[in-house]
């Protein structure tokens, strides 16, 4: 069972508390607040945050990513005041291992690429904007050297009513929802889903009790 608070982004997220990593990046450009989560089958679980500066380029941003990988921080998107969120859950021992790959054209040129890079481990994270560079990121999780993901791509609702319908049915099926993006060609936006069914994706932002 986990528990949901709301902090100030003035200050980042404490100790016991978990950003939750399934959120619009610009939504922190807008809004005041983390959302928070606690997971209460991890008691012993606590996390420290670092907001470092956003890069000004799209290979200092990558470079900056690895670094902070390597010491066991994962980056949860955009922070306060044009900085970036790294959270290292203090608990565990992992380290990660940020890949990039060239962003694609069209969403059914992405969607073999990200599978084929979940079937070597590499979960998927989120894409950052730099202009006019798009950087699609991949995780690998140190602790985690057997895990495999597997994901599909389909076009997000035109209506904004028939989303969480969307979410809801994908998530019956046993299809969890880690962002939307747009491709440079496509004039819709798409949803990418990760399949629990395929692997057993144990980690600790799948998995109650990691």
């Amino acid at each position: 069972m986990r528990s949901y608070v709301r902090k100030s982004s003035n200050t980042p997220p404490v100790t016991s508390y978990q950003v939750l990593p399934i959120l619009d990046d610009f939504t922190a450009l807008t809004s005041p607040y983390y959302i928070l989560v606690r997971n209460k089958a991890r008691p012993n679980a606590a996390y420290q945050c670092q907001t470092p500066p956003k890069s000004s380029n799209a290979d200092d941003f990558v470079q900056q990513v690895k670094t902070q990988g390597a010491n066991g921080y994962k980056i949860y998107g955009f922070g306060p005041q044009n900085t970036i969120l790294y959270c290292k859950d203090t608990s565990l021992s992992s380290t990660f291992e940020y890949v990039t790959t060239p962003f694609a054209n069209f969403s059914a040129d992405f969607e073999p690429q990200v599978n084929e890079l979940g079937a070597k481990g590499y979960r998927y994270s989120r894409i950052i904007y730099f202009a006019p560079v798009f950087v699609p990121l991949y995780c690998k999780d140190s602790s985690l050297p057997d895990v495999k993901y597997s994901y599909k791509v389909i076009q997000q609702p035109d209506a904004l009513e028939d989303f969480p319908q969307q979410l809801n049915e994908q998530g019956q099926e046993g299809f969890l929802y880690l962002g939307t993006t747009q491709f440079y060609y496509e004039e819709y936006s798409v949803q990418i889903y990760m399949d629990l069914n395929k692997y057993q994706c144990v980690d600790s932002e799948t998995d109650y009790s990691y």
